[in-house]
């Protein structure tokens, strides 16, 4: 009686696949009394938790854009990171004691030392990363 092995032709990408992680960006790292002391005109502040689900799920897009780009850095959320519930208030502000986050992850974009825009909706924050707006 012949014996036929039938495999499945699908290949799994996950043992190649590299694991992002924040220390691989520590020189990108700021603390959040510097966010507006960054020396170029136009950049980006990625604020993020080690203990947040959605910064896990992002890290392995937003690292390796970091890597590429001269204009995004990071800033480890602590507990004196002030909380506020409408981020338009933040908009326009040019230091710490005008800017507050919702949350992590939140990405804010700083022109000309004055922020711009102030996000924590994934698909915008990895559109502006990615430069598809």
């Amino acid at each position: 009686m012949p014996i036929f092995l039938i495999s499945c032709s699908v290949s799994d990408n996950s043992s190649t696949m590299v694991n992002y992680d924040y220390d691989m960006v520590k020189n990108l790292h700021l603390d959040f009394e510097n966010i507006f002391n960054v020396d170029k005109k136009e950049y980006y502040v990625y604020f993020y938790s080690k203990n947040c689900l959605h910064c896990l799920l992002l890290k392995n897009e937003i690292i390796p854009l970091a890597l590429k780009k001269d204009n995004l850095y990071f800033v480890e959320y602590v507990d004196e990171i002030p909380i506020g519930s409408n981020v338009i208030d933040t908009i326009g502000a040019t230091t710490i004691d005008e800017f507050f986050i919702i949350g992590t992850p939140t990405l804010i974009y700083i022109n000309d030392k004055r922020v711009e825009i102030n996000t924590t909706n994934e698909d915008i924050i990895l559109s502006l990363l990615k430069g598809d707006t």
